[in-house]
């Protein structure tokens, strides 16, 4: 484990300047699943995509995006879907780089997500993982922040190993569900 410790974490909105930071830190974070596992080798294609949707479309879907910034360096995202809002709110990709992770950063802004969430007053939000080992630590993680696991299919790129579907339902009114201890940052 390095052993650098968090200083201080802070949240940012994406801007027409990170294009292409999204795919960099999904394949940083993924690298080790699509390269032992080649059933999952088109992930990075998929995260090319997703970047550039999200930079295509920087008014909309880039709102629904935002980046985690640990002292002067971008360590992950997280982004989510309202589409669905006011019954649920899904969680998309979510992502700490390997380097900054088991240090609550993940825990940290999955909460920060579902603050944000908040202006939709969605009764549930949802999240998808897989059951392959790798994502152990993110169910983990889920579960610690109020996610409970609804059901499980077979579905994804290795067959052997399916997807779980978790949901957290909301709290009413306006608190915050945790606090996160820091504030936006600039770009």
């Amino acid at each position: 484990m390095n052993s650098i410790q968090p200083t201080a974490h802070s949240f940012c909105p994406v801007t027409p300047g990170h294009r292409g930071l999204l795919v960099e830190l999904l394949v940083d974070s993924y690298r080790r699943l699509f390269e032992q596992n080649s059933c999952w080798a088109d992930l990075p294609r998929s995260f090319q995509q997703f970047d550039a949707e999200v930079f295509q479309n920087i008014e909309t879907l880039g709102r629904c995006v935002f980046l985690t910034r640990l002292d002067e360096q971008f360590i992950g995202f997280s982004s989510f879907d309202p589409r669905q809002a006011p019954k649920t709110v899904a969680i998309g990709h979510n992502c700490v780089v390997p380097r900054f992770q088991n240090r609550g950063l993940g825990k940290a802004q999955t909460v920060e997500t579902l603050n944000r969430l908040k202006q939709w007053s969605p009764l549930k939000v949802t999240v998808t993982t897989s059951e392959h080992p790798f994502f152990l630590s993110a169910r983990r993680m889920y579960l610690s922040c109020g996610f409970t696991e609804v059901r499980r299919h077979v579905a994804g790129p290795d067959a052997r190993y399916g997807v779980i579907l978790l949901e957290r339902e909301m709290a009413t009114g306006n608190e915050r569900l945790l606090p996160t201890g820091d504030s936006l940052c600039s770009g």
